[in-house]
């Protein structure tokens, strides 16, 4: 495309939308910027509504298809992306999970250990977060398996 065609392009949709916006789709949005006085459309849609989409195909043919597969090679790129993201998100809960054990672990034999030595203050106040923690963990555990036994 050159830049006579994409000067074309701009002066034609711009002039679509400013003369004729009832007709454009209601998920596009005309704001006029008013820093530098040049136009943004904004769409929570991939696409442009069919009345902008037979404009570009007016100005080069087939750019109806090659807007289509730009639109969806981005919603596979964002399906990936998002399916990453929860992936690193259950690693991470599985990960602070395992710490969790193993703080509460050594904090109980730490606790051991101080009361062998004969130090029960300290031993005491070590067993203070494990227990915590578990006791802090029985209601979910409860709630959730309340939960999953009455959607079976």
């Amino acid at each position: 495309m050159t830049a006579l065609d994409t000067n074309i392009l701009n002066k034609t949709v711009t002039n679509l939308l400013f003369t004729a916006p009832n007709q454009v789709c209601d998920q596009w949005i005309l704001k006029k910027d008013k820093s530098n006085h040049s136009n943004n459309f904004k769409s929570d849609s991939p696409v442009p509504p069919p009345i902008l989409l037979e404009e570009y195909e007016k100005i080069q043919q087939g750019m109806t298809n090659r807007i289509m597969t730009m639109a969806e090679s981005e919603m596979s790129h964002r399906h990936q992306w998002e399916k990453n993201v929860l992936i690193a998100q259950k690693t991470d809960v599985k990960r602070a999970s395992w710490l969790g054990f193993i703080i509460a672990i050594a904090s109980l034999l730490a606790a051991c250990f101080c009361a062998y030595i004969n130090q029960p203050l300290i031993a005491i106040l070590l067993l203070i977060p494990p227990t915590s923690g578990v006791m802090l963990a029985i209601p979910r555990i409860i709630k959730s398996n309340l939960g999953n036994n009455h959607e079976s």
